[in-house]
């Protein structure tokens, strides 16, 4: 005898069924129509059923069609409590556009990888699309959950070259968003340089609790990485801190993450491809231990120390490796360099920087190229060959990190300032002028690759012309 579901028929009064597995689901005749190409295309046809007050359907699931029908009626759905494959094939099969609709909306880390392997098996275009989509924004989590390994060898490489064809962008944060230390904003914004019109745009606020100076800033995995740093604004005050934070670009949250072992500011954060390094810095005292922190597991752990008691004062990974330009404790000395393998976790002296520090130097690398900045000089060091070189003078001098930060881009080195920023392009021995990052106070340059440039309520800055900040 037939069963019939009442839990789709709370009024009891629809008068059309599907016949599903003996099983009789009412379901609102007009509703199909308008939902349905495959019951549009059946009740204009003249074919039986449009004469019948039920339709027998063949091949699927009884479950799968109940859990349709209700999508249809009530717009809810609990994928967690359905058979996913079972429902999308169902709904590939009536041809229900609200049914891929709303998974493709509800698409989440543990369900995403499954979604996929689904619409590449029934060829389900734009569905394939947003899962790959999903999986490129959030790539993180799906990361740290394990679910990037379900991934076979040809959809990983997908997703890679779909983060990699997103674009890049010279990103900054400063302390404040507004040129007045007396009238800082309540809140200070992450900024874009937009290179077609030469301006910095406000991406996304900056979360509350990240602190305003002397902070560290490196970028893994796309994520933005800001650890320790002062509770005051002028770098000298405060107290160092041991907090950290990361920023997804890709889904324009800030989300906090473990602690530093040990509070440290003014020191350097540089990151492999796999793991950010702390370097020295400073608290109650000068600091000359390393940590290592693991994205995968949400962890900081110590590592082999700095070799001895010596002040870091740049420092940036290269191949693999971290390299760190250690001041002399003699004004007129020059410093030496540093290597530390993180292979083995050992230290090597590479010898002498052929110039004296300054207490402001800060370095960068492309290649096998380590470059050293300086107030008044650039020098080169290749890793391979051991030979340091003498780059490009600054244009106009005095572009240490007090007034600039500095990071590369696309093979240039961008010197990322207030007033201007700069670009040095080694290759063709060319400078040129950029807009610069609008505020004042300690900054942080970095790359980003962003997607969907909202138009932000906000002001949009560009030059040094630009106009005062209105507030938000």
């Amino acid at each position: 005898m037939d069963s019939q579901d009442e839990s789709l028929n709370p009024g009891g009064n629809l008068d059309f069924f599907l016949m599903v597995e003996d099983k009789r689901i009412p379901v609102d005749r007009d509703m199909l129509v308008r939902s349905s190409n495959y019951f549009r295309a059946m009740f204009s046809s003249g074919m039986r059923e449009n004469c019948q007050k039920f339709v027998q359907l063949h091949g699927l699931s009884s479950s799968s069609v109940r859990a349709l029908v209700n999508l249809l009626q009530t717009s809810q759905l609990s994928l967690k409590d359905t058979d996913i494959e079972d429902f999308i094939a169902t709904a590939n099969f009536l041809q229900v556009q609200k049914a891929m609709d709303y998974v493709k909306s509800h698409l989440d880390a543990h369900t995403c990888v499954d979604v996929l392997n689904i619409a590449e098996i029934y060829c389900i275009d734009d569905l394939e699309e947003a899962a790959y989509s999903f999986l490129v924004d959030n790539y993180f989590d799906i990361f740290r959950k394990g679910q990037y390994e379900r991934l076979t060898e040809e959809q990983q490489k997908r997703v890679r070259e779909l983060r990699k064809s997103i674009k890049s962008y010279i990103c900054a944060i400063v302390v404040y968003d507004e040129a007045s230390a007396d009238t800082p904003r309540r809140t200070r914004h992450l900024y874009y340089h937009d290179d077609k019109d030469d301006v910095f745009r406000p991406y996304k606020t900056v979360d509350s609790r990240v602190p305003k100076s002397s902070f560290g800033a490196a970028v893994l995995d796309n994520n933005l990485y800001i650890v320790g740093g002062y509770t005051g604004t002028d770098g000298s005050t405060g107290q160092a801190v041991s907090s950290g934070f990361r920023f997804d670009p890709m889904t324009r949250q800030w989300h906090e993450i473990k602690p530093l072992q040990q509070a440290r500011a003014a020191f350097t954060l540089a990151a492999t491809d796999t793991h950010l390094y702390a370097i020295g810095g400073k608290a109650e005292a000068d600091l000359f231990t390393v940590e290592r922190y693991d994205p995968k597991d949400d962890s900081w752990a110590f590592v082999t120390p700095l070799p001895r008691p010596v002040t870091p004062e740049a420092a940036t990974a290269c191949m693999g490796d971290i390299y760190v330009a250690e001041s002399s404790a003699r004004f007129m000395s020059p410093g030496r360099l540093l290597k530390y393998c993180t292979g083995q976790g050992e230290w090597t002296d590479l010898g002498k920087i052929p110039y004296r520090l300054q207490c402001d130097s800060d370095m960068v690398s492309f290649a096998d190229f380590v470059v050293l900045i300086g107030s008044h000089a650039i020098k080169s060091y290749n890793i391979t060959s051991g030979e340091w070189y003498t780059m490009m003078r600054p244009m106009g001098g005095g572009y240490s990190k007090n007034r600039f930060d500095h990071v590369v881009y696309d093979g240039d080195i961008f010197f990322v300032g207030r007033v201007t920023t700069q670009r040095c392009t080694p290759s063709r021995g060319v400078w040129d002028c950029l807009a610069g990052v609008p505020g004042c106070g300690y900054r942080k340059a970095f790359v980003l690759k962003l997607k969907r440039l909202l138009p932000f309520p906000d002001e949009v800055y560009g030059g040094c012309d630009a106009g005062k900040a209105t507030n938000a």
